[in-house]
């Protein structure tokens, strides 16, 4: 098993903290991620990290774990299932650490939106036509190749799922 610390980095990138992938905001508590989430969390970071450095402005972090069952030892919310609590889709790729909410500081969302696509092939991303235009304040990034294989998240989610019951 993987152990993290909260106030580390998650490495090899220079810009974001597990605590700050982990929180789950509406709860106010932090996710035990499995070893599969963590693996996903660092794939997905190491390329948002590129993107932090192509901005060279701080991201603020909306949401990047939203776990159907959620590990939290001693919480009230251990083993509830917080995707379907904030509204999320059924298959998300927050689910298992595939996907990331944020914005930049200074930037709209648009301006973000813009300024990126050009570059989101290249650091094997994509995300979702969301903004000002969807009333949204936040973009969503997320691992390309889950784009291209839809069958491997739903495999992730149950194999996610499957952990979370034995650690109940």
């Amino acid at each position: 098993m993987i152990t993290i610390n909260l106030e580390d980095f998650v490495t090899p990138a220079n810009h974001f903290k597990w605590k700050e992938l982990l929180l789950l905001p509406s709860w106010g508590i932090h996710h035990i991620p499995s070893d599969l989430e963590i693996t996903n969390i660092i794939s997905l970071i190491n390329k948002i990290d590129i993107l932090r450095d192509y901005f060279g402005k701080s991201f603020n972090v909306h949401c990047c774990i939203r776990p159907s069952s959620v590990n939290c030892p001693g919480s009230q919310y251990h083993g509830q299932n917080y995707n379907a609590h904030v509204g999320g889709a059924t298959h998300s790729t927050h689910i298992v650490g595939l996907a990331i909410d944020f914005d930049v500081s200074g930037m709209s969302v648009d301006d973000v939106m813009i300024q990126a696509r050009a570059q989101l092939n290249n650091w094997n991303l994509s995300w979702e036509k969301n903004g000002s235009a969807a009333g949204r304040n936040w973009c969503h990034a997320q691992n390309q190749q889950v784009d291209r294989n839809m069958e491997n998240i739903h495999s992730l989610i149950l194999q996610t799922q499957i952990y979370a019951l034995c650690l109940i």
